[in-house]
């Protein structure tokens, strides 16, 4: 990495003995093999040789191998606008693509401050029903497949008690309180069965 004297850097390929990309304003993570960089507010990707393999147009940019990428984006206009999540492969083919109302994604830890458990991605979101709202977290494979999802119930079905909810995967189900199991509404339960993926 090269930085001039307007704040600006640029990408040196020592091979090549020269710069290789159009300028970017800062560096989010840097290997062997790719470069995530912020350049008018957004993140891309690009390779060693300069490809942006990416463009600049991401709120979030997370590599789990060099054959899985995922992407969060704000798309939309005019007022209505949502979270997409992408996965793609190592030739930038989509494999996975969601939109929600609102959503989050990041590694999942192995333990508090310790490594990342490989390939696993997890992601929160909001759905609203009926002004409710439904805190829906998920864990996804390598594949974009669910792993398992954990829904919050609504404040009326918690009452004072706190968190309480469900833990939901493929033909399974484990409710925090048996005894007064989450009502969940089919539209939240779509959801975390992934009815999402296109």
């Amino acid at each position: 990495m090269l930085g001039d004297d307007e704040g600006n850097a640029h990408l040196y390929n020592t091979q090549q003995g020269k710069v290789v990309a159009t300028s970017f304003g800062s560096v989010e993570e840097l290997t062997a093999a790719h470069l995530i960089f912020l350049r008018d507010g957004s993140y891309g990707m690009m390779l060693a040789d300069g490809r942006e393999v990416l463009p600049p147009i991401h709120a979030q940019i997370l590599p789990m191998s060099a054959e899985r990428v995922w992407t969060r984006q704000h798309v939309g206009r005019d007022g209505d606008w949502k979270s997409e999540i992408t996965l793609f492969d190592g030739n930038q083919r989509v494999l996975v693509r969601r939109r929600f109302e609102s959503g989050a994604m990041g590694r999942v830890p192995v333990r508090e401050g310790g490594d990342r458990v490989p390939g696993i991605l997890a992601l929160s979101l909001d759905i609203a029903v009926d002004d409710t709202n439904y805190g829906v977290r998920q864990w996804l494979g390598a594949d974009g497949q669910v792993l398992a999802s954990a829904i919050h119930c609504s404040q009326e079905q918690r009452g004072g008690e706190g968190d309480s909810g469900v833990l939901l995967g493929r033909g399974w189900r484990v409710d925090s309180d048996p005894k007064r199991p989450c009502q969940v509404p089919a539209v939240v339960m779509q959801a975390a069965e992934d009815s999402g993926i296109h």
